[in-house]
């Protein structure tokens, strides 16, 4: 009898030890599931032209990265890559400023703040690309994790240089071009934002596009906001964003030729 209660709390004891190593072994294999907060995608917007300025001078976007934020010194292997631009065609000003604003909310509301890229990309809100630019995201990190300063302009105006559509870093065209890096809609069709102008690629925004919320438009005038995201990603290279940034909106006059 003795010998039977033995192999029992032997068999006992075999069978716990045994659970407990597949225990550890699945969270070995599985991992544990790690949740990573970015820091905000931008450290200072200093330009956020709006749809009520018409002024030529005033229809850029500008604003400073925020890739030497501290915060990031404390995600060990975690790698920031850079900074994306969303934007959004509207044909209706009021419904551009109602979604902003909800958009805007769910920015700053603390438990509402991790679904504000899903909250975005579910208004149909694209990246923006380039000519003579095709990597991704569109604003690369520094080399240095130094700031940097991003100006886009979404038009041309004349043939004035100073008003001229353009993407820079710190001065330079993405990816230090040598030629200019012009914004294009979202698309493999290299669509510019030019609507009012008749060359190949200055298409003007209708209803089906994929980039644009159409309602109705009989005076031929479009408004683009425009959103920062940062992306990152880490050891295991799954892909991370951050909270969302307005960074302004334009309008654009479809039936002038300089906007």
């Amino acid at each position: 009898m003795k010998i039977a209660r033995l192999k029992k709390i032997y068999n006992s004891r075999f069978a716990l030890l045994f659970l407990l190593g597949l225990i550890c072994l699945t969270n070995l294999s599985c991992g544990l599931e790690v949740y990573i907060l970015m820091p905000e995608p931008v450290a200072t917007v200093t330009k956020e032209p709006n749809i009520d300025n018409t002024d030529t001078g005033e229809k850029y976007f500008e604003f400073v990265t925020n890739e030497s934020s501290e915060e990031y010194a404390g995600l060990g292997d975690f790698k920031y890559r850079g900074t994306e631009v969303y934007y959004r065609i509207y044909s209706s000003s009021s419904i551009l400023s109602t979604q902003v604003s909800t958009l805007e909310s769910y920015a700053s509301d603390s438990t509402k703040s991790a679904n504000s890229y899903d909250k975005l990309i579910s208004y149909g809100y694209k990246a923006l690309a380039s000519s003579n630019y095709n990597d991704e995201p569109l604003i690369k990190a520094s080399a240095d994790s130094s700031n940097q300063r991003v100006y886009i302009r979404l038009t041309d105006y004349y043939n004035q240089q100073e008003y001229s559509a353009r993407i820079t870093v710190n001065g330079n065209y993405l990816g230090n071009s040598s030629s200019v890096t012009v914004p294009l809609r979202n698309g493999s069709d290299g669509y510019t934002f030019n609507f009012g102008r008749s060359g190949t690629y200055d298409k003007v925004p209708i209803s089906g596009d994929s980039d644009v919320n159409y309602s109705s438009n009989d005076e031929n005038t479009w408004y683009v906001a425009m959103f920062a995201v940062a992306l990152g990603r880490d050891s295991t290279f799954t892909s991370y964003h951050s909270n969302i940034q307005y960074l302004g909106a334009v309008c654009i006059d479809a039936n002038s030729e300089n906007n």
